[in-house]
């Protein structure tokens, strides 16, 4: 990191925020929305930098655990999954609680930190969180590595500055993206307009005029036009070797992506009856999805010699009537989409048209000629249309790394001046650790939850000592009492978490996971499992055990645990 500004200090985000786990849910605890209902927040949930509970699912009020608790203006994050990394801000009245994908980042000291700089700077180190979460196998970030990044911190007023103007400019920079939103539907109507126009003979209308012609369209089916219609081949293709064969996929309105394909062993008969060549027409015959069934794309180049295409593509190729440019605008302009999809058929979740279906199309010509105007004229708002869209491109890549610049500049102490007036930042952090222990945001333990039935059996303490069996084989944790010192020193070590646990979890019942983020736990994983082992057995002659096991769900290897009734 650069030279901060004086009065700046760079430290761990965790002397300035604290990252709060969520709960884990069982997911026959979700419930629909209802009056004795609450809503949960899920990663789905948290979407473009907003949690909402709109979609949230629920849980019944009775099992709302008090500590996951989520406040309006706290910022959460995704913590595991596709979609690690990503932020939102709670900003609604609601009572809402986390599940244990979600992350709760709130101050320490509310009264010692501007959350809106706090929400910016998360932000601002967002591609940092991306990319050691997806440097894991799976995607997931910990509370405890997001606490370890280090960030500028500065001044209480400043930071106050900071969030004032970066609100101002990213504002405006959120008004110009929504503007730039508009663009692609603007050009999708624009090219449906030109279509329209051009398959009705309004776009020629000033060629006609000049060569002093009417106009004059003649009504056909496709069939009329006609050489050949042919599905293409049905064997299984293959990645690597054989001839190329294009996919489904890579024929779309008026275009066809020769990049898109497989290969394909086939024979010199098969390959002469498939082969493609310039002037061909390609119709998706399937498709999952309507908007891609019968669309039409031209064959105006060809990238291989010998190129193939599959059986869920037909091919047409037309005579004297038409030119196959034409064919495609036609095919691809409103009219025709509306009229094609019409004899559309679905069978077993696949909609498809079929060769018939599309031979039987009426449509309507113009000359030759005219057929031939209209391609150029199309062809030349298109070209228009394709410089907006560079346009847009590159203006919507400059505005995505505007924000992050302006970002940059504002961490660096650079987007407002500075105040020497302002208290330090060390002295802010100086005070946050002091108020720590009465400020920062307590993980409870979970609600104890009901009882299925009082007559529900107790787990004895022959399955008890099974459990703990299952539990030390699965962990690996050496329990033999005659190794260890004759203290108990990983308890003396960690008392101070142990009495957390003893004061918070009192008649919980929690997971290794649960006991952590409870009680603040500050060791590694494999540090807290040992104790955890620990706490479960005791050391025989040394100390008692702390923990019990409640029960064990053999299908997801969980354990669920609980505090020794100590009379």
């Amino acid at each position: 990191m650069s030279e901060l500004p004086k009065g700046w200090e760079s430290t761990r985000l965790g002397d300035f925020i604290v990252v709060l786990n969520g709960y884990a849910f069982k997911s026959n605890d979700y419930v629909s929305p209802g009056i004795e209902t609450v809503p949960i927040i899920r990663i789905s949930d948290i979407q473009d930098g907003v949690v909402s509970t709109d979609t949230a699912t629920h849980i019944n009020k009775n099992l709302a655990p008090g500590g996951f608790r989520v406040e309006s203006g706290d910022l959460l994050i995704a913590m595991s999954g596709a979609t690690t990394g990503k932020v939102g801000i709670y900003q609604e009245s609601e009572t809402v609680y986390q599940n244990q994908r979600v992350g709760n980042i709130k101050l320490l000291s509310p009264s010692n930190g501007e959350p809106r700089y706090r929400n910016y700077l998360v932000e601002f180190i967002r591609e940092d969180i991306l990319k050691k979460a997806y440097g894991a196998a799976q995607p997931n970030i910990s509370a405890k590595s997001l606490e370890e990044f280090i960030v500028p911190i500065a001044p209480l007023n400043e930071q106050i500055r900071i969030a004032d103007k970066l609100d101002s400019i990213l504002a405006k920079v959120d008004q110009a993206q929504a503007r730039l939103e508009k663009i692609p539907h603007i050009l999708k109507r624009f090219r449906q307009s030109v279509l329209a126009a051009a398959t009705s003979g309004k776009l020629t209308r000033e060629w006609r005029e000049q060569k002093k012609l009417d106009i004059s369209f003649r009504d056909y089916i496709f069939n009329d036009l006609l050489v050949e219609l042919r599905n293409g081949l049905s064997a299984k293709p293959n990645d690597d070797t054989g001839t190329p064969i294009l996919r489904i996929s890579s024929v779309r309105s008026m275009a066809v992506n020769q990049d898109d394909i497989r290969y394909l062993e086939i024979t010199e008969s098969d390959f002469n009856k498939y082969k493609l060549e310039v002037g061909d027409l390609l119709f998706t015959r399937y498709n999952g999805s309507l908007d891609f069934v019968g669309v039409c794309g031209l064959i105006d180049r060809l990238s291989h010699t010998n190129l193939v295409y599959p059986d869920k593509l037909i091919r047409a190729r037309v005579n004297n009537l038409a030119i196959p440019e034409y064919i495609e605008i036609l095919f691809s302009s409103p009219q025709m989409r509306a009229q094609v999809t019409g004899c559309v058929k679905t069978t077993s979740g696949q909609k498809g048209i079929s060769g018939k279906d599309l031979k039987e199309q009426e449509l309507r010509l113009p000359s030759i000629d005219e057929q031939k105007a209209i391609v150029r004229v199309v062809r030349e708002l298109f070209a228009k249309a394709i410089g907006f869209e560079k346009q847009y491109i590159a203006a919507q890549t400059r505005l995505d790394r505007l924000t992050q610049s302006v970002l940059a500049k504002a961490f660096r102490g650079e987007l407002v001046p500075q105040d020497s007036n302002d208290e330090p930042a060390s002295e802010l952090l100086k005070r946050i650790k002091s108020s720590e222990v009465e400020s920062k945001p307590k993980k409870k333990a979970s609600p104890k939850r009901k009882a299925a039935s009082t007559t529900e059996p107790k787990i004895t303490k022959q399955v008890a000592t099974k459990l703990s069996e299952q539990f030390e084989e699965t962990f690996n944790v050496d329990l033999d009492a005659e190794k260890h010192e004759v203290t108990d020193s990983m308890r003396t070590r960690y008392q101070s978490e142990i009495k957390k646990a003893q004061d918070s979890l009192l008649d919980a019942k929690f997971s290794i996971e649960q006991f952590s983020s409870m009680t603040e736990f500050k060791g590694d994983y494999e540090t807290l499992k040992s104790l955890i082992m620990n706490l479960l057995k005791g050391i025989p002659g040394i100390s008692e055990p702390i923990l019990e096991i409640e029960s064990w769900d053999e299908k997801s290897g969980d354990y669920l645990m609980r505090l020794v009734d100590q009379k």
